[in-house]
């Protein structure tokens, strides 16, 4: 009988964490399944990244709270990204959900609950705990318009925000930091966070996440135009 055997690329960002304990145990576990795996040690080191089934980031001692790096969402976008040896307090399992990340596996996992992960990818599904599924989808709920109801509306948001903000919107959700918007657009930070503030209100999001699912909304017709 023929086994399909599955093209991984593991990627440890930060070298110091590849020999790590909880690295270990993941990377013995995936090589328990029918997989071929190619390790580099740098994101700058993909390449091709379409001829891997899955690209495993060792994201262990990274925290990024609601941001994610520009990286992982431009990959997320057309290859299956997994993300493993998290720390529960260092991500937000909601972004990275609706940002278009596999996977999930934190440091604390045991190796019975890993390999149950590892297999339901192999199958084509995702693998996020329970809790932040329901928290993705609330957050989806309380942004999706309303069929009908609220499409003026969101249009008229999309058309009061400046050319500026327009661009700062593009720069946040492609997983630009304060900093690195200022930077980029010869600004300073204070008058960065004073665009936000105003995209904010102008699009009646609370926080970067609301904004994130907003910008999906929109991205697609748009955006991009």
């Amino acid at each position: 009988m023929n086994i399909d055997t599955y093209s991984l690329q593991v990627v440890h960002p930060n070298p110091s964490a590849q020999d790590s304990p909880s690295s270990y145990v993941f990377l013995r576990l995936l090589q328990t399944c029918p997989v071929t795996i190619h390790q580099v040690y740098d994101p700058a080191m993909i390449k091709e990244p379409g001829q891997f089934d899955l690209l495993f980031f060792n994201v262990q001692d990274a925290y990024w709270g609601e941001m994610l790096p520009g990286y992982l969402l431009d990959l997320a976008i057309a290859h299956r990204v997994v993300l493993f040896n998290a720390d529960r307090e260092g991500i937000c399992e909601t972004l990275t959900l609706l940002a278009g990340i596999d996977g999930v596996f934190y440091r604390q996992d045991p190796p019975d609950l890993i390999l149950k992960g590892i297999g339901l990818l192999l199958d084509k599904q995702r693998w996020f705990r329970r809790e932040a599924m329901d928290r993705a989808l609330q957050t989806l709920l309380k942004c999706a318009p309303q069929v009908g109801l609220n499409r003026q509306s969101q249009d008229e948001e999309f058309d009061a925000l400046t050319k500026r903000e327009m661009t700062i919107v593009r720069l946040l959700s492609s997983g630009a930091q304060n900093k690195e918007i200022a930077n980029k657009l010869h600004i300073s930070t204070n008058t960065v966070k004073t665009h936000l503030y105003s995209v904010f209100r102008k699009t009646h999001c609370r926080n970067r996440l609301e904004l994130l699912s907003w910008v999906q909304q929109h991205l697609p017709v748009q955006m991009l135009m």
